[in-house]
């Protein structure tokens, strides 16, 4: 106890007990940055009160800076400083001390991202954003300014980005940025946003939750402005897309070959549904392998009139073999899906054995989970060529899940690639018109040519894999596109 007050820690609150003579008091209460101790983020500040006791909820860990004002002189009655560790938050606040633990997730995998990117691309990708407008940094946290500090630092060292204005939400106590380093202070946003006009972009460093009350008011504060307000991660998604998966497609056409960027379809992106599209669209591969382990199938197999065996097997996955930067299948013969050397067959009778190959890489769409091996878009492209009369090797060579791009990348610079082949790459990812223009415009979205009406029945086994019937509708756009584009004698 001090000058008659008493602070204690209790239920995940701060308890403040006034046992002094004065009317009214004020309690300032501040988060300390663990980093840069200059920098304190506000928690609470009571204004003038006469209560006799206080309880402040505390939901982060850390340490805390305490002061309190008496009325009647103005005057600090206490400066005090009070750790929080993460099992007392965890314990008393649970939930809250949740949504921090989210915080920091994001920012640690944010700033992962930021290094397999790279100064170069980001700095490359940030100014496709920007088109010449002044830049500012937004930060409504520590974690946020930490990674702003990325950019901050290679507009200092290396002069290549000018940033006009670092802005702090109203509740973070103006501090140094990289103190150690530089003299880089932040601007309270109460004060500069009216500065800023619609030649302004300001890059949003915030955790990401706009439905938070203060983070809400900040980003409205700063568009009304005029100002355009871009969220860091979507530059940095960019980044990191153009870094693993287009750069390296790109570079394909020094090696005298031909590219074209398959985005697939999935069944949640269908305009007018169907009742089992809607259903698909909230279902996983692992749950629909899950309810195959009790001989329940989806409704888009079962009107294929298959065997239970051949469910089962064209549904499953695949393990890897992993080797000095790629990873190949592991092999395996089924009766419906085999996979040798690494890859998924196509069946003899389907394909031609020319020179020139068409290479099919991507995800497990492209490798077709769903189908048996005569009915994956590859096996499909390879039959429809042969009875054109085109000699070409096709060969499937899709290798990885979901959005694991780097995989297929990886892949691809171990390929015997040389002048006249084709490269297929299928995924989910959408690409935007200065990716589309990378690859030279060789873009072919899926996603209408499942759209209702059509008699193909269900097309769908879950959100993004296909039947054969599927399949089979898919890849006729993709035939056409390679037959009229890429594929001529």
């Amino acid at each position: 106890m001090k000058n008659n007050i008493k602070l204690t820690l209790s239920d995940g609150n701060l308890v403040v007990d006034f046992q002094n003579d004065s009317v009214k008091n004020s309690v300032h209460l501040w988060r300390i940055d663990q980093q840069e101790r200059r920098n304190r983020e506000r928690v609470y500040i009571s204004g003038w009160t006469d209560q006799k006791s206080l309880t402040v909820p505390l939901y982060k860990s850390g340490n805390y800076y305490v002061q309190i004002f008496n009325f009647d002189t103005g005057k600090s009655l206490i400066s005090e400083q009070v750790t929080v560790n993460d099992e007392y938050i965890m314990d008393h606040t649970p939930s809250l001390y949740g949504i921090d633990r989210q915080r920091e997730e994001y920012f640690a995998k944010m700033m992962q991202k930021m290094y397999v990117v790279g100064m170069d691309e980001l700095r490359s990708t940030l100014l496709q954003f920007t088109n010449s407008k002044n830049i500012s940094i937004f930060v409504s946290s520590f974690e946020g300014a930490r990674a702003a500090n990325f950019l901050s630092a290679d507009e200092f060292f290396r002069g290549t980005l000018q940033i006009s204005h670092l802005l702090a939400a109203d509740r973070m106590q103006v501090g140094y940025q990289m103190s150690m380093t530089f003299r880089q202070t932040y601007e309270p946003i109460n004060i500069y946003a009216d500065k800023l006009g619609d030649k302004d972009i300001v890059i949003d460093f915030s955790d990401g939750n706009e439905n938070s009350v203060n983070t809400h008011k900040d980003l409205n504060r700063l568009r009304q402005s005029g100002a355009e307000v871009i969220p860091f991660n979507a530059i940095l998604n960019a980044a990191f897309i153009n870094k693993v998966l287009v750069n390296p497609l790109a570079k394909t056409y020094e090696l005298g070959a031909q590219v074209l960027y398959v985005r697939f379809p999935t069944s949640k992106g269908i305009q007018n549904k169907s009742a089992y599209e809607r259903q698909a669209a909230q279902t996983s591969i692992s749950k629909i392998r899950e309810m195959a382990r009790h001989d329940q199938f989806p409704q888009s197999l079962l009107e294929l009139n298959e065997s239970s065996e051949y469910m089962q097997q064209v549904i499953d996955g695949w393990s890897l073999d992993t080797y000095a930067g790629y990873d190949l299948l592991q092999d395996k013969a089924e009766t419906y899906v085999n996979i040798q050397d690494g890859h998924r067959m196509i069946p003899d009778e389907q394909k031609t054995q020319g020179e020139r190959n068409v290479y099919f890489l991507g995800n497990s769409v492209m490798y077709g989970i769903g189908s048996d091996d005569a009915n994956t878009i590859p096996s499909i492209i390879a039959e429809k060529a042969k009875a054109d009369g085109l000699v070409v090797n096709v060969e499937n060579r899709a290798n990885f899940s979901m959005n694991d791009y780097i995989r297929g990348t990886n892949l691809l610079k171990h390929l015997p690639i040389h002048g006249n082949d084709v490269v297929v790459f299928g995924s989910h990812q959408t690409l935007n018109a200065k990716q589309q223009a990378a690859l030279k415009g060789n873009y072919l979205d899926l996603q209408p040519y499942v759209e209702r009406p059509h008699d193909d029945g269900e097309l769908f086994v879950d959100m993004t894999h296909l039947t054969r019937k599927g399949y089979r509708r898919i890849s006729e756009p993709v035939y056409e596109v390679l037959k009229d584009n890429f594929l001529k004698n």
